[in-house]
């Protein structure tokens, strides 16, 4: 567990509709008015027998938020546009931590998506997967961390 927590996201309580497999994105404001800088990226699956990776990405367009707030259920399916890839994980994997004073930069305004990856065999189990992230927070002389563009 991260010693500080800046900020969590967690998808609202979300219904697994089949047995299939399922890729399935939730996107949300950050509110945030400034800059910031991650250093440490936990994830916490709500259903760690079924979730088989959870993605964090930020969006600058307002596109993910959109196209979650136009369905009746929480998140979306059908894809990522425009996103900044920020994070994956697995199974087993741990905290994501860089050096001190290195992060992931995210710009004010910024929407953060999650895409998990839930395995077959999950309909009707309901997921809270969260995230917690941890900033750099005197960010002079930061290191930027460049981990892709989608």
């Amino acid at each position: 567990m991260l010693d500080t927590i800046h900020h969590t996201i967690k998808i609202p309580p979300y219904t697994i509709p089949t047995n299939a497999e399922v890729y399935h994105y939730f996107a949300f404001h950050s509110g945030f008015q400034d800059t910031v800088y991650v250093n440490q990226i936990e994830v916490i699956p709500g259903l760690p027998q079924l979730v088989h990776h959870a993605d964090l990405h930020y969006d600058l367009t307002g596109t993910s938020f959109y196209n979650d707030s136009i369905t009746p259920t929480p998140g979306f399916s059908g894809g990522l546009i425009s996103n900044y890839y920020m994070n994956a994980w697995q199974p087993g994997g741990g905290i994501a931590t860089y050096p001190n004073n290195w992060g992931i930069m995210v710009p004010p305004g910024a929407d953060f998506v999650i895409e998990i990856h839930y395995g077959p065999g999950g309909v009707g189990q309901v997921d809270t997967t969260k995230m917690n992230l941890r900033f750099i927070t005197q960010p002079q002389n930061v290191r930027k961390v460049n981990v892709g563009w989608l």
